[in-house]
């Protein structure tokens, strides 16, 4: 297995990212052997993934790493602020800049006020990117990308890139937040955990039971609000056409397993379009071996969609389970005491963890002896029947596949020994895929072969050779009639030499960020100017004054406990349409208020039906 064959040809005029999660300092390695052009990081403070924070000097190594690839590394510093942390927040964004990171990644408006190194701005899909009117007046205020919505289809994508030169980022793999990313205040609002600043405690992943607000039950106790996992791996270049050149991988609270794993995935994919289109082109350097099969279902997987990149289905939700249910296996054929028959073909491990779906309930296994397609498990569930749907959510023979070891990434170099131009002697030159070149002048005084022939086999060999796995010597050319003698150990010296020489120049250069102007702009009066604006420090709220909202509210800790939200999250995602009572679906339906029972607070359902949306508010009845 493999990746597309090294080229030293120049550069292709779009260049598409592949930008992998990094949990660690040993994810991001992974993720960087496996084929990413960039990676995400949380630093010590200010992510929105507290329990993947990083040590400044784990980051300052990774991006030096990282470089080596000419691959990216963004800082993610994408939580609300108050005013007692804009200081540390600002100190932190000039600390990332010295450990080299190309990008920060921000939700908070106060970092667009802020004193800041020369570094660009992301706008992080939690500051609500799904309009072109906002994209455009983020571009305007010097953001250098937009992360959009993960809810955008491909024609609402390619009018924001018809209206904005900034360049666009899209989710294409990972967990879906079941709202508006930035806009949701659920957590908060039921467990004084705010996700806007990093600690949501994912009540969307919970089961509640669904009522008319006469009480009647329409669905008991299932994870209604639990999105499937997202997976647009077969509508790559749908988006590409639509004008999305980052295609990030969700999961900087997920293992270096699945990192390597998905990394590999997508790398294989977009390698597949960058071959068969010569106008693309892969944003970072280097040869990536991948020595395994990628495949999703090998690691941590809910059941995958595409989620709203095709016409609305029902099955979005995974209503039986939050957790990973991973491969489909089959059915249930028999059960013989403690064995289970399933019709399947796929081979079955001891050690395997099954899911089984029964109703509305599941049931997690783990497998003691396998023989073909019959698995004796330590006690069988007395719920489970015959027809029951059976999921592999730990695959041990495929897990020992997924081993740093299987996956390694090489810069493609030749090396030259030519004649030295009007000085007498010999060059040895080292030029790499990217036109970094390194050079070494031998002495003219060096002695001539006796055997020519000889030596130059002498010199091809050992100049083909590496002694840094990061180096792959691709081709080596003897332009001399007469190659001087020199003992094996010193060409050997000399082409080391060269490597290290390669190696210092590649981890010296840092890509310059772009440019990004500030123009005068005027925040959109079609965009929300109440709490949803997420003001809560006085630097965000000078911004959006200085940008036309005069009553820009600053939100107070506990706003939103309080009631002061009238809604708690808006969504795509419809649990009518889910359930086949959406009135498109079914004329006789009404579109009528529902309430959800099962969290600490009862919730409110309401629908929009003009913007095919459901909002979740508080019950106040």
């Amino acid at each position: 297995m493999g990746s597309a064959a090294v080229s030293f040809a120049p550069m292709a005029r779009m260049q598409l990212e592949l930008l992998a999660p990094a949990a660690t300092l040993a994810t991001g390695r992974v993720a960087i052997q496996a084929g990413a052009d960039a990676l995400y990081i949380g630093p010590p403070q200010f992510g929105a993934r507290y329990r993947a924070a990083n040590s400044l000097d784990d980051i300052a190594t990774l991006a030096q790493e990282a470089h080596l690839f000419d691959v990216r590394v963004y800082a993610t510093l994408n939580t609300l602020l108050y005013d007692s942390e804009l200081k540390a927040a600002e100190r932190m964004a000039w600390a990332l800049h010295e450990c080299g990171v190309d990008a920060l990644i921000v939700q908070d408006m106060a970092f667009a006020q802020m004193h800041l190194p020369p570094v660009e701005l992301h706008a992080s899909t939690q500051a609500d990117c799904r309009t072109p009117e906002k994209v455009q007046f983020l571009e305007r205020c010097g953001f250098s990308r937009i992360i959009l919505a993960r809810e955008l289809p491909p024609a609402a994508i390619a009018r924001i890139r018809q209206c904005t030169s900034v360049e666009l980022e899209a989710f294409v793999h990972g967990a879906l937040c079941v709202c508006y990313s930035g806009q949701c205040y659920l957590s908060e609002y039921l467990g004084a955990r705010s996700a806007n600043r990093g600690q949501c405690a994912q009540p969307c992943r919970l089961p509640y039971t669904l009522t008319t607000l006469d009480g009647l039950p329409l669905a008991c106790d299932q994870h209604l609000l639990s999105l499937c996992d997202l997976d647009r791996s077969d509508h790559l270049e749908q988006l590409i056409q639509a004008g999305i050149s980052s295609f990030k991988i969700e999961g900087r609270l997920k293992d270096a397993a699945y990192v390597q794993n998905i990394t590999a995935f997508y790398r294989q994919r977009i390698d597949t379009l960058i071959a068969r289109n010569p106008s693309l082109a892969r944003r970072s350097t280097g040869h990536v071996q991948i020595d395994f099969e990628p495949d999703p279902a090998l690691t941590f997987s809910r059941p995958r969609i595409p989620y709203l990149l095709e016409p609305r289905p029902q099955g979005l939700a995974c209503r039986h389970s939050p957790k990973s249910m991973g491969e489909p296996l089959g059915p249930i054929a028999g059960l013989e005491g403690n064995r289970i028959i399933i019709a399947t073909r796929r081979p079955l491990h001891a050690g395997d963890g099954l899911v089984i779906v029964s109703g509305t309930k599941t049931s997690g296994l783990r497998v003691e002896r396998a023989h073909g397609n019959t698995v004796e498990v330590r006690q069988l569930p007395r719920e489970i029947r015959p027809g029951d749907e059976v999921y592999r959510n730990a695959n041990v023979e495929a897990r020992r596949t997924l081993v740093p070891a299987r996956v390694h990434r090489s810069i493609a170099a030749r090396i030259t020994l030519q004649e030295a131009m009007n000085a007498g002697g010999y060059d040895l030159v080292l030029e790499d895929e990217s036109g970094h070149r390194c050079s070494m002048r031998l002495s003219p005084h060096l002695e001539p072969a006796c055997n020519a022939d000889s030596q130059r086999t002498v010199w091809a060999k050992q100049l083909g050779q590496s002694h840094d796995a990061r180096v792959q010597i691709a081709s080596v050319r003897i332009e001399v009639k007469s190659p001087p003698f020199l003992p094996i150990a010193r060409v050997n010296a000399l082409r080391r030499d060269l490597v290290d020489m390669l190696i210092a120049v590649r981890m010296a250069h840092v890509p310059q960020p772009r440019t990004a102007l500030r123009e005068p702009a005027q925040y959109p009066a079609s965009l929300p100017t109440d709490y949803r604006l997420n003001v809560t420090n006085k630097l965000a709220q000078n911004f959006y004054r200085a940008h036309g909202v005069a009553n820009a509210p600053l939100v107070p800790q506990g706003f939103v406990r309080a009631n002061g939200a009238k809604e708690l999250m808006r969504t795509k995602y419809c649990v009518r349409y889910e359930l086949g009572l959406c009135p498109r679906q079914n004329p006789a339906e009404r579109a009528n208020d529902l309430r959800l029972r099962g969290a600490s607070r009862p919730l409110r359902l309401s629908f929009d039906c003009a913007r095919c949306e459901m909002v979740v508010r508080p019950d106040e009845g």
